[in-house]
């Protein structure tokens, strides 16, 4: 639609030879019709799930690619609405080459058309293009550790088809032992073929054509038709080499970032619940059937999070209802609410055979330890002595249990440890937060903190971070890891493992190129309608790439009157609130001296309003925070002077604002006071 929005012209038939004619869209109806799609667009964008997908569709770009006109042209009556839409969208995400775009429409520049243009002849960037910056960075508040961006997530909606999970094939892979010695003679003999008298490796005796040796090349075709299927069957699945052990001697670890959107109505809560984990044991060569082994499940009614170790057959009938020795509960009404961000950590150590001691975090700290039963790692009876059991995982409803219900939910980043996380290690996990992509290997908070690793590498089963994904089809995911791992796959999408059309998206696991064991390759989402990947790209971390701060001080140098200062500052201000980089850059390149400077060139400017802004700058004036410090003394430093004699000069400044800045002076240690041989900041107060 909004590609077709500038065709939208009149025809008409023309007085002179009756031929038809295309009237340019200046017609009033030609220019009503266009306002009507355009409202039609922006109604589809009211929604924030709209937004991010049209934002995935790069709806953005049509705008800054097919519409600058209107973007341009203030009076231009499409201007208001897809002013709107583009605000909408790019609060959610905007690459830097749109940005770049958007900030440089009806700019000229001398590489241009023309070879030179004076200095003064270049037009400042229009004020509401700057209003239109301002609005798209204005932090949102996440509702988590004042946190203004919001994390890549997966969006489960049970309310279109009543199921929405990311399946993990395999979460322990491991080659049967019960055939490793016939498959090791049979490779032997293989070896021992190609082999010549002179000692000619394999590799070069494969390279040769087939009517050298037509007795090897026949015997080699015969041979691995023959390993062919072996080597399928006993396959573990998962990527890398070795054999990873569940449940692990040293206990395990799952942490979990989530968020609820909406919970379902009381009378239907408990028949959806939020399913955090599950682990489900299969064995493919017996006739027992799957069976659930560990659950970590959040129950709607009564906001409990409960963790299980008792095995549940993984049938349709569910239920929700666990043995005391084999679960562990704790109610948090108050910690998991709608629309805020929570990290949970579960750890289940191994005390001895018969128990285990499991540990409930939430948001960093510790609520609940438990003694329950162990996980049973293999079937009983007869079966567990010619089978190895394979374990997958689930994240979310398969589609077994489909059940229509209002639950929405997003998972963040999740992670399995073979290994059990003390309290200190989930309080920094905690404290890394949701947007952490690393493998725990670099857990440092601050950049002059020690690079300590959290866990060992080995320990690490998967790590699964909604940034990580690609587009693959059933016959490329056998092509690139196995086929084992591929029918796990079309066995819960109920597909054939040869089919080569459906994109299938996978997140790929983030500690698969870490040492150690085998490794599941990493998630699959299994949905069609109830589930979505975003990873959101606002301004704040675009920004960054086509330039940083020193964009930003470009538009204060730029505006020419009190309102457009006020709005480049407050650009400014909305950036270093939300990026970290950008405060680190502001440090790094002495921007605050350069922000300095550009004050004293516009002085006359300055005003109540923008003093406020650079206290909120340099983070001593914060809505909703107080402070008795100062957090930012080198920008502090940097307009402590200026900004002192700029209050005693003007005589406008408020009284309030007066006393905020001396209450700030005071707060600051002499030594970091900058004492010019003439001026002391004391004295001027």
């Amino acid at each position: 639609m909004l590609k077709l929005l500038p065709s939208i012209e009149e025809q008409h038939l023309s007085n002179d030879n009756n031929q038809t004619t295309t009237q340019k869209a200046f017609t009033e109806r030609a220019i009503a019709l266009q306002y009507f799609v355009s409202d039609v667009i922006k109604s589809c964008v009211r929604s924030e799930r709209n937004q991010q997908i049209m934002c995935d569709s790069g709806l953005n770009e049509c705008i800054v690619r097919f519409c600058k006109e209107a973007l341009i042209d203030e009076q231009h009556p499409l201007h208001l609405p897809l002013q709107y839409i583009f605000e909408r969208l790019a609060v959610q995400a905007l690459m830097p080459k749109e940005l770049r775009t958007f900030l440089r429409l009806g700019l000229k520049f001398s590489s241009e058309n023309d070879s030179y243009i004076p200095d003064n002849s270049i037009p400042p960037v229009p004020l509401t293009r700057v209003k239109t910056l301002v609005s798209i960075t204005t932090p949102r508040d996440f509702r988590y550790q004042c946190a203004f961006t919001m994390p890549p997530f997966i969006e489960m909606d049970m309310s279109t088809e009543g199921f929405a999970c990311i399946f993990f094939p395999n979460i322990a892979p491991s080659p049967l032992h019960l055939e490793h010695s016939s498959m090791s003679h049979t490779q032997h003999t293989l070896v021992s073929v190609g082999l010549t008298g002179n000692g000619t490796g394999i590799s070069a005796n494969f390279g040769l054509g087939g009517a050298a040796f037509p007795g090897f090349s026949n015997s080699v075709n015969r041979n691995m038709n023959t390993i062919g299927p072996l080597m399928e069957s006993i396959s573990g699945g998962g990527i890398g080499s070795g054999s990873r052990i569940f449940p692990s001697s040293n206990g395990l670890t799952f942490s979990t970032w989530f968020c609820v959107e909406r919970y379902p109505p009381a009378q239907m809560a408990d028949s959806n619940p939020i399913r955090l984990f599950h682990i489900v044991r299969s064995d493919e060569g017996s006739n027992e059937e799957s069976v659930i082994v560990f659950s970590i499940l959040i129950l709607p009614s009564d906001k409990s999070l409960s963790v299980a170790t008792q095995e549940v057959p993984f049938i349709r009938e569910y239920g929700t209802v666990f043995k005391d020795d084999f679960m562990s509960r704790v109610w948090c009404p108050t910690f998991i609410r709608e629309c805020e961000w929570h990290h949970v950590a579960v750890t289940l150590g191994k005390m001895s055979t018969k128990s285990s001691l499991v540990s409930i975090y939430l948001d960093g700290r510790h609520v609940h330890s438990q003694k329950i039963n162990p996980i049973c790692s293999s079937f009983s009876g007869s079966s567990s002595k010619n089978h190895t059991s394979c374990f997958h995982a689930f994240v979310g409803t398969p589609p077994m249990w489909r059940t229509y219900s209002k639950l929405i939910w997003k998972q963040g980043v999740c992670s399995f440890i073979d290994d059990t996380f003390d309290a200190s290690a989930v309080a920094r996990v905690y404290m890394l937060g949701p947007h952490y992509i690393g493998s725990f290997q670099d857990v440092r908070l601050e950049d002059n903190e020690e690079i300590n690793p959290l866990v060992a590498e080995h320990r690490i089963a998967f790590i699964i971070n909604p940034k990580a994904y690609s587009y693959m089809t059933l016959y490329k995911i056998r092509k690139v890891y196995n086929r084992t791992d591929a029918k796990s796959i079309a066995k819960q999408l109920g597909m054939s493992s040869h089919e080569n059309a459906t994109p299938i998206l996978v997140m790929h696991n983030a500690a698969g190129h870490l040492n150690g064991p085998a490794r599941t390759l990493g998630g699959v989402l299994v949905g069609y309608l109830g589930i979505r990947k975003f990873n959101p790209f606002p301004v704040s971390m675009s920004i960054n790439t086509i330039g940083g701060c020193s964009v930003l001080l470009g538009l204060v140098a730029m505006s020419h009157d009190i309102e457009s200062l006020y709005a480049a500052v407050k650009a400014l201000t909305c950036i270093l609130r939300t990026s970290k980089l950008a405060r680190q850059e502001m440090n790094q390149r002495r921007f605050y001296q350069t922000l300095a400077m550009l004050y004293k060139k516009k002085k006359v400017l300055l005003n109540s309003h923008i003093l406020h802004l650079t206290f909120n700058l340099v983070g001593t004036v914060h809505s909703g925070h107080e402070t008795s410090t100062i957090p930012n003394v080198t920008a502090f430093q940097a307009n402590c002077l200026l900004i002192t004699t700029t209050i005693v000069a003007h005589a406008t400044t408020s009284y309030h604002l007066l006393h905020l800045w001396a209450s700030a002076l005071s707060t600051l240690h002499p030594r970091d006071f900058p004492r010019p041989e003439h001026v002391s900041n004391r004295n001027c107060l």
